[in-house]
């Protein structure tokens, strides 16, 4: 799980903008608008995003596009002139920080995880019992944000006089008020763990209301839409960079912003390993082991490069490059290759970065309806670095 809050004040009604455009939020705040950047309850930003304030997450650099693009950024004090980092480990996105907090971990605290709406046939709750105190200096993110609104003088206005548990306490009251067959105390629920549910009697059908009782969908019909009458609004009045635009139909585009050519042949995608949750666990020493970070190529492209199974490889573009494994395999198609998104970006002594870090290599330009994260089209190249 990751927490940045990125959004300046704007506006009373506390304007927001789309979470991966936040290094444009630094760069160029004051030029954003709502038809170009997604904004939401403002037309356009008055202030360009001065500090930023990161919770156990990783997407400062290591999950965000362009590292190094994105490294230069933060490195210029003139932009955002304050980070700070809330975490447990010194990852990438944590040597960015001008004030670096040490957080308390799932073990060292007692806390509530509410799984409702997490599957749909089973629904669940996990009671966590504090298993060792905190070491050190750590903190709960209460504690933190409690010091910090005691030092504005809003501290009352924050904690309600409440502890953190008291909080806790608090909100398995209001659970029980909708499963009131949970244990009557938060220590009851605390011993017995996790709470599980069927939300069922009978197989979830989807849209089943609308197929028995013609029950109207949320669309503007009500019913299926195969072409969306908003999105064809949204296309015709928002403003995207040349080659993007949204389409009122599903339609398949070939992503026109960096085309196959000579230096770059290769289409990079990106996909989720086995041995990482996103960058989580990315510095597990066993689990590098067991499953290390490598490139799957195709055979053929392979030998027209000389490269063989587990000779290291360069994958480089214009924004940067990464040195890797390769893993020939028929298992994907030639001119694609593969590298699982997540690994640690750190550089070695010779400044080349050897953990196979996708986002050296990703282009930082936001999908034209959500404004997200477009990383499976990627043009790269790959040389054989050294043969095993």
């Amino acid at each position: 799980m990751a927490t940045i809050f990125p959004v300046p004040v704007v506006t009373p009604e506390n304007a927001s903008i789309p979470t991966y455009l936040w290094l444009e939020a630094i760069r160029r705040g004051r030029d954003m608008t709502a038809e170009r950047d997604g904004l939401r309850k403002c037309e356009r930003l008055e202030v360009p995003l001065k500090f930023m304030w990161s919770y156990a997450g990783n997407a400062l650099v290591n999950q965000h596009s362009d590292i190094n693009g994105t490294k230069k950024i933060l490195s210029d004090e003139s932009l955002c002139e304050m980070i700070v980092v809330v975490e447990h480990f010194m990852t990438p996105s944590a040597e960015f920080a001008d004030i670096l907090l040490p957080a308390t971990s799932n073990l060292e605290e007692i806390d509530i995880a509410d799984c409702r709406g997490a599957s749909a046939e089973m629904a669940y709750l996990l009671f966590k019992q504090k298993a060792v105190d905190p070491p050190g200096q750590c903190l709960s993110l209460y504690d933190m944000c409690a010091g910090i609104a005691k030092e504005l003088g809003l501290e009352q206005e924050y904690t309600q006089g409440k502890t953190r548990k008291e909080w806790l306490q608090t909100l398995y009251e209001q659970m029980r008020e909708t499963l009131p067959e949970l244990p009557e105390t938060l220590d009851q629920a605390l011993e017995m763990g996790v709470y599980k549910k069927s939300l069922y009697d009978s197989p979830l059908v989807p849209f089943e209301d609308f197929i028995k009782n013609k029950a109207p969908l949320n669309t503007p019909s009500g019913k299926i839409e195969i072409y969306s009458s908003k999105l064809a609004e949204l296309g015709k009045n928002w403003q995207f960079p040349p080659g993007q635009e949204i389409c009122a139909l599903p339609e398949y585009r070939e992503w026109k912003m960096l085309p196959p050519d000579a230096e770059h042949p290769l289409q990079m995608i990106t996909h989720h390993g086995k041995q990482r949750t996103h960058s989580t666990y990315g510095n597990v020493d066993r689990l590098k082991e067991v499953a290390p970070q490598c490139l799957w190529i195709n055979a053929m492209d392979a030998h027209a490069r000389g490269i063989r199974h587990q000779d290291l490889v360069l994958i480089q573009n214009q924004r940067g490059s990464t040195i890797v494994p390769a893993k020939v395999t028929p298992r994907i198609m030639p001119g694609v290759v593969a590298l699982s998104e997540g690994a640690w970006h750190k550089n070695d002594a010779s400044g080349k970065d050897r953990a196979g870090s996708s986002n050296l290599l990703t282009s930082y330009v936001p999908s034209p309806l959500a404004k997200g994260n477009p990383q499976h089209s990627n043009r790269v190249e790959v040389k054989l670095y050294e043969a095993r």
